[in-house]
């Protein structure tokens, strides 16, 4: 018969299994800690992180511009120099064409804009807006003071822009020119199960993001034109700098074009509320047209993309993240949205994405895909 456990081997036993009970139970105290830790450091280089993003998109414009050109049997080097003299080449033949029109155009418009705001202060004269308006004003102090405080603000901020600007531009190059190395690195972060998995969803969500700059850039074009079009028919003075400016604007949904009118406005203010009522639907019109039809044409052959998920990630990252978030949120649902498709629906739900009809069976896309792979 098999002897029972002596009760000093009992409690040897029960002595283990406590301790490893404890181990257990401080590996995951260990663990949340960590990523509570992890959170916070997330949260306080959060605008780091943008400025970080804002350069894999650097390298990536170069990327959608280098793999066509690899087709023709450049290699990987010279196709990427070969992007970057093409985006110089273009940025010249614009300044060049347009640039002598558009200075004239914005030195004007430079003259025109404070005029429009002395005229407009003496329509609101005597009335209760203009008294706010010039309590406002007085309140902040005297003219040289408020324009020396705001001239050197600028100063300081235009100068840390140009840094960012920069930095953000000399990390983009570093990345376009040796982009395997940083993929590999983050990938050896993963579980070697996960690697292969979390190359590939990498891998798709590069020609997500390379995919949307094309439909921004073709979407932003699109924008400058019909509002310059339009303001141009409208006689509104500096059409084609308020264009220009929104076509920009459309880079940041919803808040770009809201700010980039403002100008316009002011300008049409001054020549009448017949004009400032033509202005106004000229920009509400242009804003609609792209919304509504040109935006979501475009964008739905690049990427599968719902405008509903657009407008909730400018609001939620705009509060969490403030005008970085609202500059990067589209790019930063894109991510999400692929994220969310492979992941989730795919990996956990096990559903089938790819056999769903999506904006990916349109030949627009089926073109932009095929063009954006480099060739072996």
């Amino acid at each position: 018969m098999a002897r029972a456990p002596s009760a000093t081997t009992q409690a040897s036993v029960a002595e283990v299994a406590r301790d490893l009970s404890l181990t257990a139970f401080v590996q995951r105290v260990a663990i949340i800690f960590a990523m509570l830790i992890a959170a916070l450091v997330v949260w306080k280089l959060s605008e780091v992180l943008l400025l970080g993003f804002a350069a894999v998109l650097v390298s990536l414009s170069l990327h959608a511009i280098a793999d066509p050109l690899r087709k023709w049997g450049l290699g990987r080097l010279w196709a990427i120099l070969a992007a970057i003299l093409i985006i110089a080449a273009v940025t010249g033949a614009m300044v060049w064409i347009f640039g002598s029109e558009a200075q004239v155009q914005i030195h004007a418009l430079s003259h025109l804009i404070p005029k429009a705001w002395a005229d407009l202060q003496a329509r609101l004269a005597g009335t209760w807006l203009g008294d706010m308006l010039e309590h406002e004003i007085n309140g902040a102090g005297a003219p040289s003071e408020v324009v020396l405080a705001i001239g050197s603000r600028l100063f300081r901020e235009t100068a840390s822009g140009l840094a960012t600007m920069i930095i953000v531009i000399s990390t983009g190059l570093y990345l376009a020119f040796d982009p395997h190395t940083y993929v590999a690195g983050s990938v050896k972060l993963l579980p070697p199960k996960a690697r292969p998995r979390g190359e590939a969803l990498m891998q798709e969500s590069g020609d997500s993001l390379k995919r949307w700059l094309i439909g921004q850039t073709l979407s932003m074009a699109v924008s400058a034109l019909i509002t310059g079009l339009g303001l141009w028919l409208a006689g509104v003075p500096a059409p084609l700098a308020l264009g220009l400016l929104a076509g920009v604007a459309h880079f940041i949904p919803v808040i770009g074009p809201m700010v980039a009118a403002l100008p316009g406005l002011l300008l049409a203010a001054v020549l009448g509320p017949e004009k400032l009522a033509l202005t106004a639907f000229v920009y509400v019109a242009a804003t609609q047209l792209h919304a509504n039809l040109f935006g979501p044409l475009l964008m739905r052959s690049m990427v599968e993309m719902p405008m509903a998920l657009t407008l909730f990630a400018v609001l939620a990252l705009g509060l969490l993240l403030g005008p970085l978030g609202i500059v990067f949120a589209t790019p930063l649902a894109v991510l999400a949205n692929v994220a969310i498709r492979q992941l989730y629906l795919k990996d956990i739900l096990g559903e089938d994405i790819d056999a769903v009809p999506t904006s990916e069976d349109g030949p627009a896309r089926k073109l932009i895909k095929q063009t954006l792979k480099p060739s072996a």
